[in-house]
């Protein structure tokens, strides 16, 4: 089957989008600490004090000292509420003689066999896990019954799973997606993917607020381009509100809940979806170097925003006692959220190459130059740091 037919066999969007490599333990570290405490835990264009920005110029944001306090920050303790996926351990049948699967969920292509497994011998849970086998030439997604968005204010939702790969060397990662009124998709938020190795169960997350104009959301197991087999289960998914009197954006947040747990998370979903958004862009058409240069701008814009120093050290001096251990996890953080500012770089220069324009490509790469990223030789990929993060490529 090509790629288009599967593209057609989806909803009214683009079947792919990944998450950076990596950052799987520092994502896995504080949803434990959200989960144990009190919560179970628009971007803007650059520029102004908390996003930093490039429009395209391409500098990077750097650092700054963070917002102030906001209202209610220590004193309003939010809970997470359950919401009510469908069938999230996949233990409960579809009750399709035909095409036997999982109640509430839906592989790509509407067939499950050889390459979308509903597996009764590898689970970490229940009676049956959901399985994406050999999609090396090919993108791979179950999806989930559709639910309503709610709420008002800032609405996080955190979406957990396990997830489990033997020979994986493709894309495997969890996303939640967002949907307007008319079943348009609007963004994707994704977690790190998972490292392109063997891999025994290991928990996987996401944490997002909805886009602007979000009124239905899907769960998303991925594995695209996986000569590989990739297994996920035990799925949770939560939302957690905060009030507000001003516009809901990561950037809002921040200035209202500067010690919150999630105020990291913030931050570094200011990258995220700003670079989501980019890799939709660059999907749509490969070969319009209209669309390539257009996906490079909105890459370069993530790599403008600034990370919230104050608020991360806040934050972790908040949770740490012992100075060595916050020093470590503080350090894991940032590197983590340096690592998507270094991605988001690579890809405004792959995209600025396919669109034509290699100076911008050039400058993009000097960036990265200058912050000491891994390029590796002309004309290669780079280098893999052992954790799925491979180093950009130099325009040829």
């Amino acid at each position: 089957m090509s790629r288009q037919l599967i593209i057609e066999k989806s909803k009214n969007s683009p079947p792919y989008q990944g998450g950076a490599r990596g950052g799987l333990t520092i994502i896995a570290v504080l949803f434990l600490l959200l989960s144990t405490s009190f919560l179970h835990a628009s971007s803007i264009p650059g520029g102004d004090e908390n996003t930093g920005g490039t429009g395209e110029t391409g500098g990077t944001g750097g650092t700054d000292g963070g917002p102030g306090g906001g209202p209610g920050d220590a004193d309003q303790p939010a809970s997470p509420v359950a919401v009510a996926l469908a069938n999230p351990s996949f233990d409960e049948s579809n009750n399709n003689k035909e095409l036997p699967g999982p109640n509430n969920w839906t592989p790509l292509t509407l067939f499950v066999g050889d390459n979308y497994i509903w597996d009764s011998e590898v689970k970490s849970a229940g009676s049956h896990s959901i399985s994406i086998h050999r999609s090396r030439w090919n993108y791979g997604r179950w999806s989930s019954d559709e639910l309503e968005v709610e709420g008002d204010g800032f609405q996080w939702y955190t979406l957990t799973g396990n997830v489990r790969a033997i020979g994986n060397n493709g894309e495997v990662y969890l996303a939640i997606a967002w949907f307007n009124t008319d079943g348009d998709m609007i963004n994707t938020s994704d977690s790190p993917m998972l490292q392109t190795t063997d891999t025994d169960w290991i928990s996987m997350s996401v944490n997002a607020m909805p886009p602007t104009g979000a009124a239905k959301l899907e769960v998303w197991c991925i594995s695209n381009h996986n000569a590989g087999q990739t297994w996920f289960d035990a799925l949770e998914l939560t939302r957690t509100a905060f009030t507000t009197d001003n516009t809901v954006s990561y950037a809002q947040f921040l200035i209202d809940y500067p010690t919150h747990l999630l105020a990291i998370e913030a931050n570094v979903m200011q990258v995220q979806e700003l670079a989501t958004k980019a890799k939709w862009t660059k999907e749509a058409d490969f070969y319009n170097s209209d669309v390539q240069l257009s996906a490079s701008r909105i890459y370069a814009e993530a790599a403008g925003i600034t990370r919230k120093d104050t608020v991360f050290a806040n934050v972790f001096s908040a949770l740490y006692d012992d100075a060595e251990e916050r020093a470590e996890a503080l350090a894991a953080a940032k590197a983590r959220f340096d690592g998507l500012i270094d991605d988001s770089l690579w890809h405004a220069v792959r995209t600025s190459e396919a669109g034509g324009d290699s100076e911008k490509a050039q400058e993009y790469l000097s960036i990265l130059e200058d912050r000491g990223a891994d390029i590796g030789p002309v004309g290669t990929t780079g280098g893999n740091d052992g954790n799925g993060n491979t180093s950009p490529p130099t325009p040829e």
